[in-house]
């Protein structure tokens, strides 16, 4: 995605390189744009793609899970009407606005 890491944006590609081999294709890399993605990519998600905050510590090593608490509350804007993306944001007023459907997600 748009704020993925350079470790992250490398072992996307090694481990897709990876997939291909294993199931006996030709590696074929096709790159995307977050909020610009192909129509050809949206068209392999007919019910609209969901952007949601978050990474791992590091893409190329394994790390433990954080201990839980109480469910996480989030926040997700809804755009478009034949490309559908929803994009998590800070849960905060100033994520608002009068133009977009918004998604308040309590965890629950």
């Amino acid at each position: 995605g748009r704020e993925s890491s350079r470790d992250e944006q490398g072992a996307c590609a090694l481990l897709g390189t990876q997939l291909q081999k294993l199931l006996g294709e030709h590696p074929v890399t096709r790159r995307e744009v977050q909020g610009n993605e192909s129509e050809a990519f949206m068209e392999l998600f007919p019910h609209g793609v969901t952007y949601q905050e978050g990474g791992v510590a590091s893409a190329f090593k394994a790390t433990r899970p954080r201990a839980g608490g109480s469910p996480e509350q989030k926040l997700y804007q809804v755009k478009g009407k034949k490309n559908i993306r929803a994009s998590e944001r800070d849960l905060a007023w100033s994520s608002f606005n009068t133009g977009d459907c918004f998604i308040l997600d309590l965890g629950q």
